[in-house]
């Protein structure tokens, strides 16, 4: 979104670029709603999550082409959707929050469905980041109130996996997975 001088709110801009191998060509028309994140095998292939810019909403978007954009997941609930991972066509993950609770919804090839997470401890359980590897399997963070919890989806469930966090660790931002016994999660 755009801030004007003074603070007062406008309409967001949306934006999404796209990197052709030589250089970023923007495409502020192509996407309708708030993109938190983009994941795709290709350029010609792309699925966004995010929420809509007017009632906060979560979505997900995909594009065939890489240009034009349709809303293929936008239920009637309030919440936000922070990240999407791409494992195969039948097989998309995004996560999110739906108030103070996780938000996980999964596309099958035909519908999108949302599943359930193991809730860790602390006041907020919301999901923030996901990461698909090599190997077929993903890897999630669940915030809560200064606490965190990785957790991996094995193909079948979700499984919670006990880590120890810096003492003055405050917020996880990010997770990569290269396989399943490679990783990496940073915050600050």
């Amino acid at each position: 979104g755009v801030l004007p001088a003074g603070g007062a709110t406008s309409p967001c801009n949306n934006l999404v670029e796209h990197y052709d191998g030589r250089a970023w060509q923007a495409e502020p028309d192509s996407f309708a709603n708030i993109a938190e994140s983009v994941a795709g095998p290709k350029s010609s292939d792309v699925w966004a999550a995010g929420s809509t810019a007017t009632s906060g909403q979560p979505v997900i978007e995909h594009s065939a082409d890489g240009r034009h954009w349709t809303v293929v997941y936008n239920p009637s609930i309030q919440g936000n959707l922070t990240d999407i991972a791409w494992l195969s066509d039948s097989d998309v993950w995004a996560i999110g929050s739906q108030g103070n609770s996780p938000l996980c919804v999964h596309w099958d090839g035909h519908t999108w469905q949302q599943t359930s997470m193991p809730i860790g401890p602390g006041v907020y359980n919301v999901g923030t980041r996901i990461s698909a590897d090599s190997d077929g399997h993903l890897w999630a963070i669940m915030d809560g109130y200064n606490t965190y919890l990785l957790e991996s989806w094995d193909g079948s469930s979700w499984q919670a996996h006990p880590y120890l966090p810096a003492n003055d660790l405050v917020t996880m931002h990010d997770i990569d997975a290269v396989n399943s016994t490679m990783v990496w999660a940073g915050g600050n």
